[in-house]
């Protein structure tokens, strides 16, 4: 309660003061609650816990930003709330948005830093030391007033033969000191008692292998209590200092390229690059020192069945990929026969520009040929079914809509009568054993396996070469996808994105794509695109997300629009003339009119 109950409205206020160094600010407050007012649970060891997040509100109490993450205090002995006990937690604010944060996400680490310990990488936990002054334990066994010292540090990139430690001025840290890190987690710690007197004291932190060192480019903090409030007046202290992430004075730097897979031609290509192709940029990358290949979408686009479905950002499926970057060489249904006519269509499509067309039909027709020699055989395979049961709740969506899409003639799903409207019982009748589209339907199932197999092979060889392979998230979705079909109201399919008119083009941009409806995606907590994120995340060890800005406000057309001229910015918030005017601006009627 004396917290707000995670309502920001209701929360502690702090007050603001200038902090050690130039740029920063410390920001302040106290509370006290009796009989438990502050305790929100219990630790693994019994002891009482406190959580909590920061935020920043403005005048109207609405939430400008959340620090990065929900804390957890834990309550020593079960006091700290009855006044026999002040406890003083110094934070540092988690934007997540520092260098150092990349490093705390393992898919990314993994790579560049082959050594990182990292979030569950580690088993075991690291002992840290026991902090004694001249063989005295603690202050207050030689009769002084002694304050309990907890310090913490994150350090993401420390590697598994790396530990961090610290030197300070006070006694207990005269000697440099190990601290020690729990299973599971970047988070390290120590704990130890000073005198008193002996506050405020300096420490700084390391990263220690052998005779090697590695200086935190923070430098020297200060820890001291407060100087005001009660926490600082009570009997006994404890004072708890979370000092963010240890920063290393070198950022990590990486150089790359970036490039359609389509691109990639090698001697195996079959009218375009593929996956496999994909690894001799890996290589190279490799050899010549560089960390990084970039890719366009890699999704399939096959809405149209022509040349338009060669825009790689116009989604059918967020989760499928392409056909046209699937080697047809290693699907294990290839006879002879047809590894002739594939050589063949290989000659004939190797030419001085992509006929994408041509290529789309060849490696679909190979594919289904693979697919009726041995189909049966790799749907019934171990690996199959462990792909299928984690991706059903979009695979078997989609090999449906691609039935129906080729059964009308058309993705304009509102054009299928009574298909129209997604449901369970749809699948159910088109995805039937026995029936007329069974097949058709498993066709697309084997097609999604083999292209995610040859897609995962590559990213893992990327992973064993130290290359980051990065992909690419386009804001939008097509109109007539998969995913529409699906989740119609997390889309407003009257509108249209584009861009306003520039320098670029006076008319503006028209994407085509439906603008989201933010607050029904709101209700599950953007479950759809944490979907899209992590089925990603399998592939690449980045991302880039196409247009970003889009995830703040996006320039939204009417569905009837042609051109980029008829938008407006949403969300976006008017200004009147009055308030035009009372900032200074004079020009109204250009501005306005």
């Amino acid at each position: 309660a004396a917290l707000g109950r995670w309502n920001p409205a209701r929360g502690l206020r702090m007050r603001c003061r200038a902090g050690r160094g130039e740029r920063e600010l410390e920001w302040r407050a106290e509370t006290r609650a009796e009989d438990g007012g502050l305790g929100s649970g219990k630790s693994a060891n019994g002891r009482r816990t406190i959580e909590y997040r920061y935020a920043v509100i403005d005048e109207r109490e609405h939430v400008i930003a959340w620090d990065g993450e929900v804390r957890t205090l834990e309550l020593e002995d079960g006091r700290g709330t009855s006044g026999e006990r002040g406890v003083e937690c110094a934070d540092e604010w988690n934007s997540r948005a520092t260098a150092e944060h990349v490093f705390e996400r393992k898919a990314f680490a993994s790579v560049v830093t082959p050594e990182y310990v990292g979030r569950g990488d580690l088993a075991h936990e690291v002992v840290g030391d026991r902090c004694e002054t001249n063989g005295e334990t603690t202050p207050a066994k030689r009769g002084r007033a002694g304050v309990d010292v907890r310090l913490e540090i994150k350090a993401p990139r420390a590697t598994k033969s790396q530990r961090v430690v610290v030197r300070g001025s006070c006694a207990a840290l005269k000697s440099e000191r190990s601290l020690g890190k729990r299973a599971g987690t970047d988070v390290w710690t120590i704990e130890f008692q000073v005198d008193a007197s002996e506050l405020p004291f300096e420490y700084s932190y390391a990263l220690r292998d052998g005779d090697d060192v590695v200086e935190d480019a923070r430098g020297a903090r200060e820890c001291s209590l407060s100087d005001d409030g009660d926490v600082a007046n009570a009997v006994e202290r404890r004072l708890i200092h979370r000092d963010g992430v240890f920063t290393h004075g070198g950022v990590w730097k990486g150089s790359g390229m970036a490039l359609p897979v389509f691109s990639v031609r090698t001697a195996q290509s079959v009218g375009c690059g593929d996956f496999v192709d994909l690894r001799q940029m890996v290589d190279f990358a490799s050899t010549t020192g560089m960390s990084v290949v970039q890719v366009l979408p890699v999704n399939d686009t096959c809405v149209y069945g022509t040349f338009w479905d060669s825009y790689p950002y116009s989604s059918l499926s967020v989760h499928a990929l392409h056909v046209m970057y699937l080697r047809v060489q290693e699907l294990s249904g290839v006879t002879a026969e047809l590894a002739e006519e594939i050589e063949a269509a290989r000659v004939a499509l190797d030419l001085k520009e992509i006929d994408y067309e041509a290529t789309v039909k060849e490696k679909l027709s190979f594919a289904r040929r693979a697919y009726y020699t041995d189909g049966e055989k790799v749907l019934a395979s171990d690996d199959f079914q462990t792909f299928y049961k984690a991706n059903e709740s979009w695979l078997r969506p989609y090999g449906v809509f691609c039935v129906l899409r080729d059964l009308f003639g058309t993705a304009e799903h509102w054009r299928w009568g009574v298909f129209a409207t997604f449901s369970k019982e749809i699948l159910d009748k088109i995805d039937c054993p026995g029936g007329d589209l069974y097949e058709s339907t498993r066709f697309f199932f084997y097609l999604q396996y083999n292209l995610h197999t040859q897609l995962v092979t590559t990213a893992q060889y990327a992973k064993s070469k130290g290359v980051i392979l990065k992909g690419d998230l386009p804001v939008g979705v097509d109109k007539r996808s998969v995913d529409t079909w699906m989740h119609p109201r997390l889309f407003r399919m009257d509108t249209s994105t584009g861009a306003p008119p520039d320098a670029f083009d006076a008319n503006g941009q028209n994407w085509g794509f439906p603008t989201y409806n933010w607050e029904t995606m709101a209700e599950d907590d953007y479950a759809w695109w944490r979907a899209r994120m992590q089925h990603l995340e399998q592939y690449f060890s980045a991302i880039r997300i196409d247009h970003i800005l889009g995830f703040f406000r996006i320039w939204e057309l009417p569905a009837s629009a042609t051109t980029g001229r008829m938008g407006r910015f949403r969300p976006s918030l008017p200004l009147t003339r009055d308030e035009l005017a009372a900032r200074g601006l004079w020009d109204l009627n250009r501005l306005t009119q």
